[in-house]
């Protein structure tokens, strides 16, 4: 947070302080969502709900887009901390190097993507969804690196099987921008 002499400002479930609050703002990109809002940087805080709908759910579906424009949606396995999401380039079979796939090259043309979490029922009163809008990147080395293959190695056994934190293969990690829930979320 801010060094006491910044306001905060709550506006639904974004808190946003002033933009000029010189080099920890670098610090508070890297690691929670963001939008401008005038002079206003206002970091994506989550709701319990939405938090709780995150953590419990184990299959989403990551959008890309190329630069043409040209869409990809596929699903993945991920891990939350609070603040991002992770998920791995694993070992399954791949027709192509890491670099190669689409989901990859896409992210290193546009970062931006979405990401769909939902939950289906017969009952339609009982659909819900969250919607993240962000950034991605890859992470390959680092404390970060680490404590996301811990993350995903803790969530998913299969990982743990596949020695993924052994593979020395990417993560995708997505720093949310915007966040839309809907339904019994």
């Amino acid at each position: 947070m801010p060094s006491p002499g910044y306001e905060i400002e709550r506006k639904g479930t974004h808190t946003c302080v002033p933009k000029t609050f010189g080099s920890l703002k670098n610090a508070i990109v890297i690691q929670v969502g963001y939008e401008w809002e005038g002079d206003l940087f206002t970091m994506i805080m989550p709701t319990d709900g939405e938090n709780q709908f995150i953590l419990s759910h184990r299959v989403a579906r990551l959008a890309t887009v190329d630069r043409f424009g040209k869409p990809l949606v596929v699903p993945i396995c991920y891990a939350y901390d609070g603040m991002n999401i992770y998920t791995p380039i694993d070992k399954k079979p791949k027709r192509v190097s890491v670099r190669g796939l689409k989901r990859i090259k896409n992210i290193m043309e546009n970062p931006y993507v979405s990401l769909v979490i939902d939950e289906y029922h017969e009952d339609w009163d009982k659909l819900s969804y969250i919607i993240i809008h962000g950034k991605a990147e890859l992470i390959e080395t680092g404390p970060e690196y680490q404590e996301s293959l811990r993350l995903l190695t803790q969530k998913y056994v299969q990982y743990e099987q596949m020695n993924l934190t052994g593979l020395n293969l990417p993560v995708i990690k997505i720093i949310p921008e915007r966040i839309i829930s809907w339904g019994a979320v």
